[in-house]
């Protein structure tokens, strides 16, 4: 009978930044329960392991292993008052490492990102600097002004930030593990959006709230609207200025005719004419002294009764074509690297399928799309 190894399942469980009464927790059993278990001989019934293997993110045979694999999926959690890295659920520890293995292999074919690096929070927290890096990104007040909806402008914004060669990806995992996350110790820099209740405008928030931590190079998980640290509020007021420069905010300020008191309405007028979400537009307008101290705050207190409009999927219905399905999902730098990489034979489909999911079956015409896709081709 094989030997369930107590020392690499202690491994695992600090790996995952877990302890005994989490994981026990997770799986509905008390932690004496569960710690009894482990140390009985015979060892522990293929159930209660496979339920450890769902948790931990790791295949049951790796507990009879002799010793512990190295594993990935943790990053710094940005939304601690002192950030460091936290435990996280199952679909979220899978999202960062699948984010982890395809830049791996980015960085090993040779890519490299032109974004700059090593930028020092100073620069960042520069009124200037976000005005700089979308004049660099090439994101104009017409292409804003004249998106259809916040859907569109984040199309516009994203194809924008990847033009630069950065990664990014949408990935679905718990809410309550973040919005969206950045691998930026490397060559080739990835930013991961998490599609779970998180509109468009949104997602543009959070997108360039991400792009902040690549400029800095900096690694992480983070809630652009839960700040517990200088950092987070200062990649926030970046986000904010990028997405909502001072004279145009002025501008949808006028023409929404937002009072000094804002209503749901004004708001939602606004965020409008700005194509960026409810919750960004009356920070910035409160950032800005276009609104009464406070409005934000009241804001939040009459969405959590009314429902907050930023939450919704934002997605529509109707079948629509794969290609396009997984450009969103994907986005247009994995085509290019990974579409050149297959072609050359340096990488099979086979195995890029089996490093990121993505079936040999769709990769042709997905590459062959996202070639000549525009910023608005990609739809989830």
């Amino acid at each position: 009978m094989e030997t369930f190894n107590q020392a690499v399942f202690a491994s695992i469980l600090a790996a995952r930044h877990l302890t005994l009464k989490g994981v026990s927790e997770r799986i509905g059993v008390s932690e004496s329960a569960l710690k009894a278990t482990i140390a009985d001989n015979p060892p522990p019934n293929q159930s209660l392991v496979s339920q450890l293997s769902v948790q931990l993110s790791v295949p049951a045979f790796v507990f009879y292993m002799d010793h512990a694999p190295e594993l990935g999926g943790a990053v710094v959690d940005f939304r601690e008052l002192k950030p460091s890295a936290t435990p996280k659920l199952p679909k979220t520890v899978r999202a960062i490492d699948l984010a982890e293995r395809l830049q791996e292999e980015a960085e090993s074919l040779g890519h490299r990102d032109s974004l700059p690096r090593h930028v020092s929070i100073d620069d960042i927290k520069r009124r200037e600097y976000a005005q700089e890096i979308r004049d660099y990104l090439g994101i104009t007040e017409k292409q804003q002004i004249e998106s259809r909806d916040a859907r569109q402008f984040y199309s516009v914004c994203r194809s924008a930030v990847e033009s630069k060669g950065v990664f990014v990806m949408h990935d679905n995992f718990p809410s309550d593990d973040g919005s969206g996350f950045c691998l930026a110790d490397s060559s080739a820099r990835v930013i991961v959006i998490n599609t779970e209740n998180q509109n468009h405008g949104r997602r543009n928030f959070t997108l360039f709230h991400e792009l902040a931590h690549a400029l800095m190079s900096s690694s992480g998980i983070s809630d652009p609207f839960v700040v517990r640290n200088t950092v987070e509020r200062v990649c926030n007021r970046f986000s904010a200025r990028v997405l909502a420069p001072v004279a145009l905010t002025k501008w949808a300020f006028g023409r929404a005719r937002v009072s000094n008191v804002p209503t749901l309405d004004e708001i939602r007028r606004c965020a409008r004419f700005l194509n960026i979400s409810q919750q960004a537009t009356v920070v910035r307008l409160e950032q800005l002294g276009l609104v009464s101290e406070g409005s934000h705050t009241a804001w939040l207190r009459e969405v959590k009764t009314l429902g907050n409009p930023d939450f919704t999927s934002g997605t529509g219905g109707g079948k629509v074509a794969q290609e396009r399905v997984k450009l969103a999902q994907y986005g247009y730098t994995f085509a290019r690297v990974f579409g050149r990489a297959v072609k050359q034979e340096k990488i099979s489909p086979l195995d890029l399928y089996r490093m990121s999911g993505l079936k040999p079956k769709y990769q042709r015409a997905y590459f062959d799309f996202a070639a000549t896709a525009g910023a608005d081709d990609a739809d989830d």
